[in-house]
């Protein structure tokens, strides 16, 4: 009986350390100094800032404006350059919005569009998006979707109901159950913010594995040569 519970908190105490785990974070800024305007295209790819992963932006212009909620039927779609807003680091009005539009912003009759296959196929578990330059009475929404081009099921929406300007980030429901996410604004116009982040799945550490192994081992090995005395006695 002394030998089983030595051995069950040897394995215990390894399944503690094997709890010890590392997640990454990774950010995707998109505009900057450098490339601040129209990239000349409606699709343009940024990796994060680890340079390890990338993703996808399209951009649309819309026949009908979007509703604040509930399906969209968006009409024929044309497509719209993209625009790397850049007002400084950490401004409300950096970003990613539409060259064509005003002040280079998305509004409610246009979306941009995510493409995160890369993310998904990555294992990353969570997406969180901040939509900034949202003015009183602005607003967006969002979609998921598996189909380029449509914006899908509606997410969540957010209104400014009284700041002068404010930014809303936002946990994107139902990570991994699409591949595109689309922005619209609800009202006035918006950005999507630098500072999208994705995180790494939680796994554990190889010293932890190592050590869980090694805990068996010798717990294992103990309780042979506990048995092999008791059988000599």
């Amino acid at each position: 009986m002394k030998t089983q519970i030595c051995l069950a908190s040897l394995v215990l105490l390894g399944a503690s350390l094997a709890g010890a785990s590392q997640a990454a974070t990774y950010t995707w800024n998109f505009a900057n100094s450098g490339n601040n305007g129209s990239v000349g295209s409606n699709m343009s790819s940024y990796f994060d800032s680890s340079n390890s992963y990338s993703l996808t932006a399209y951009g649309y212009d819309t026949a009908n404006a979007s509703p604040i909620s509930g399906s969209w039927n968006t009409g024929a779609l044309t497509n719209n350059n993209l625009y790397n807003k850049f007002s400084g680091v950490g401004s409300s009005e950096t970003g990613l919005g539409l060259a064509s539009k005003s002040d280079f912003e998305i509004d409610n009759n246009s979306f941009i569009q995510l493409d995160i296959q890369n993310l998904l196929n990555a294992h990353l578990n969570n997406l969180t998006m901040t939509i900034s330059s949202i003015q009183n009475t602005e607003g967006f929404s969002l979609w998921g979707s598996n189909a380029l081009g449509t914006p899908g099921t509606f997410l969540t929406q957010y209104t400014n109901s009284g700041n002068p300007s404010s930014v809303d980030n936002i946990l994107v429901p139902d990570f991994g159950t699409y591949r595109y996410y689309s922005v619209s604004a609800s009202s006035g116009n918006v950005l999507i913010a630098n500072g999208l982040t994705g995180s790494s799945a939680t796994t554990p550490e190889a010293g932890s594995i190592a050590g869980l192994g090694s805990m068996i081992t010798l717990g294992g090995l103990a309780a042979l040569r506990r048995r092999k005395r008791s059988s000599a006695v």
